[in-house]
């Protein structure tokens, strides 16, 4: 049970830190960090688009991508590298909320359990697909119209990917709560 327990917390732990290691090794992601990490009047918009909490507007989207004039290749090569990330944690949190699922016999019906998942990783894609669709129409400089509506999509996008990402986090971590209390509650 204990075993269970562990694999139940490592892993979705394991994917999203594989997952961050992998894409912190790839050139592209170099590029992007060096180009936003420098000196500026816009350090506010060194965060990235996808990990704003309260969303990001046109203006706020575009001030980030003006960061990466000259670079917006990278920004694109990490927007589709990143639409297989989900893909993996994705599958990461189903199997460890399924294996809690099955080892403690819940009774409540699994799909409730993974529509959590199924959301975050439709919220991720949405948000890439729609930031890959806007940076299309700028140019190699950054310059370029965006769309407010296309924006406001993936922006409400990353909002409910990182409020789903916490979702499943307390689900997994409560799961494997679950597993060590049943493991105690039958030693003694």
């Amino acid at each position: 049970m204990l075993l269970k327990a562990f694999l139940v917390f490592i892993i979705p732990t394991a994917a999203l830190l594989v997952g961050v290691a992998v894409f912190s090794c790839l050139p592209e992601h170099k590029a992007v960090q060096r180009r936003v990490s420098g000196p500026g009047p816009l350090h506010w918009a060194v965060t990235p688009l996808n990990q704003r909490l309260k969303g990001y507007s046109v203006a706020e989207a575009k001030a980030y991508w003006a960061l990466l004039a000259g670079d917006v290749a990278s920004e694109r090569h990490m927007l589709k590298v990143d639409l297989a990330f989900p893909v993996a944690y994705g599958v990461a949190f189903a199997t460890a909320l399924l294996l809690a699922w099955s080892t403690l016999a819940w009774s409540v019906n699994p799909v409730w359990l993974l529509a959590p998942v199924a959301v975050l990783v439709a919220a991720d894609w949405t948000e890439n697909i729609v930031q890959l669709g806007q940076l299309a129409r700028l140019n190699a400089k950054g310059e370029g119209e965006l769309s407010a509506t296309w924006i406001g999509v993936a922006s409400l996008a990353t909002q409910l990917k990182l409020a789903m990402l916490l979702v499943c986090t307390i689900l997994t971590i409560g799961s494997a709560g679950c597993l060590v209390e049943h493991h105690f509650r039958r030693a003694f």
